[in-house]
């Protein structure tokens, strides 16, 4: 052999040690395991995908981001399908919109072990939830809301019943008649939207159009981007008609057993994520215009999770 060969092999002999040695360095499993991490393409999901899957790399996972694979029913899907393998959603909505419930639970502690319970027979593990919490409900323009003084559900029944009979309300139609939705406010509230008074569309379209001044009121989320960028407030469920949910992050349960690591190391980023750091960071990206990656670069980074 050459001195030129000799070499050659030595250093080949180098790297594939080196390459050894640092798959070594992670936790059992994690370089052999891809995960997949997926959100759908609202601001809040891109965010919420973007910070798991700077926190899992981090943490030295293989990761394959799908941030904003589509709808929520699209990457609910992929979830039960197994193509998906981490993903984030309020517990409310997932009772009442993709385990196809009618009835709220006002209790956000019920719905999550609902949930927990009917899922796992989906093969999907809920982890514990963050601190963070939703509630559906009707929102106005903060200055309409405010020169009104409407500040409750209870102060807009008594508004549309003694001052303007004709309020119109924005709500998505699958909203409009089930229990949970606007007959269940007009139930427990004693108020009734006119028919002729009701403008469907979608949650977003209700609240660009309360923006506009196209609708009074719209159905919407107590926690919600579009609150922050066209200037809504939610008004206070007083009656305490409405779910209260909480956010939480699903995997599939092959993956957890897989991973025994992966669920302590998820909920070192769930415990963080209360209310006031989803709106601070949210605002940052809808309002302020800055990159979700750079913001969650940021919150990681603040809480010594971005480099292990």
């Amino acid at each position: 052999m050459t001195a030129s060969g000799f070499w050659a092999w030595g250093l080949l002999a180098v790297a594939v040690a080196l390459v050894g040695t640092l798959a070594g360095c992670a936790p059992s499993g994690q370089a052999e395991t891809a995960i997949v991490v997926a959100g759908a393409d609202s601001p809040e999901q891109v965010l919420l995908s973007t910070l798991t899957v700077q926190a899992l790399k981090a943490q030295g996972y293989r990761v394959v981001d799908k941030t904003a694979l589509g709808s929520p029913w699209v990457v609910r899907s992929a979830l039960e399908a197994g193509s998906v393998d981490v993903c984030w959603e309020y517990t409310g909505d997932t009772w009442m919109v993709h385990l196809a419930h009618d009835r709220p639970i006002a209790d956000p502690a019920q719905v999550y072990e609902q949930v927990r319970a009917e899922d796992a027979a989906h093969g999907i593990t809920w982890l514990a939830p963050a601190p963070c919490l939703r509630t559906t409900g009707l929102v106005m323009a903060r200055g309409t809301a405010r020169s009104l003084e409407i500040a409750s559900i209870s102060d807009l029944a008594r508004y549309v019943a003694y001052v303007d009979p004709f309020t119109t309300l924005c709500t998505p139609e699958g909203l409009y008649g089930i229990a949970g939705g606007v007959r269940g406010i007009e139930r427990v509230y004693g108020v009734r939207f006119r028919s002729d008074a009701v403008i469907y569309g979608t949650i977003e379209e209700g609240y660009a159009r309360v923006a506009d001044g196209e609708c009074d009121c719209a159905m919407g989320y107590s926690l919600d981007t579009g609150l922050i960028t066209h200037d809504l407030v939610a008004l206070t469920d007083d009656r305490g008609f409405f779910q209260a949910s909480h956010l939480a992050v699903a995997v599939r349960t092959p993956v957890l057993e897989a991973l025994p690591e992966l669920e302590a190391d998820l909920e070192r980023l769930s415990t963080a994520l209360t209310r006031d750091a989803m709106t601070e960071m949210l605002r940052a990206v809808t309002v302020e215009g800055s990159k979700p990656q750079v913001v969650a670069r940021r919150f990681l980074d603040h809480l010594d999770l971005s480099a292990q």
